[in-house]
């Protein structure tokens, strides 16, 4: 089984607070199955990664942009988790908090399913990752970079899907 770290569904739940019907649909299922509502859980406790599916699916489901939202939601992540001071302070540029980010992905997910994410090219305006998560869309990952990248406001900000689950490339541009 494919776990994630609780701190991911509880960001995921706080990104949903205006969609309080989903989130309570979401909330529901998760306290059924851990006994605990989002807000309680253990950020660095580990729950299924179909919980955190769940609230990803809900959120799509609750929005009017549909799957869109995902990418919507994946923006919203790393804005949240610098606001919630869980940057290091050594990153100071979009390929620092790219590269961050693939380090960090087996951090906060584990299981046999799980694989690591794969640094492939990291040169000024041109980041290439491999990597995926057989468990949500990767529009949330697509979703992510491009959050990264408006953190550091870079034009024409690019985030391509070249090939398919299970063999995921995103190709990361911006303009230098």
């Amino acid at each position: 089984m494919a776990e994630t770290k609780g701190k991911l569904i509880i960001l995921c739940g706080r990104l949903m607070v205006l969609y309080k019907d989903s989130l309570k649909e979401a909330d529901n299922e998760l306290f059924k199955r851990v006994g605990l509502h989002y807000n309680e859980l253990d950020p660095e406790g580990w729950y299924d990664t179909k919980l955190f599916a769940l609230f990803i699916d809900k959120y799509a489901e609750a929005s009017i942009t549909k799957e869109n939202a995902i990418i919507t939601l994946g923006k919203s992540m790393y804005p949240q988790i610098k606001r919630m001071g869980g940057l290091p302070n050594h990153i100071k540029t979009p390929i620092d908090l790219l590269k961050y980010s693939v380090e960090t992905f087996l951090k906060n997910h584990r299981g046999r399913e799980v694989r690591p994410k794969k640094l492939v090219e990291a040169i000024n305006g041109r980041v290439v990752i491999h990597g995926t998560n057989p468990y949500f869309s990767q529009k949330l990952c697509k979703g992510v970079y491009l959050g990264i990248l408006g953190m550091y406001n870079v034009k024409n900000p690019k985030v391509v899907i070249t090939k398919g689950f299970p063999n995921v490339e995103y190709i990361i541009t911006w303009d230098i």
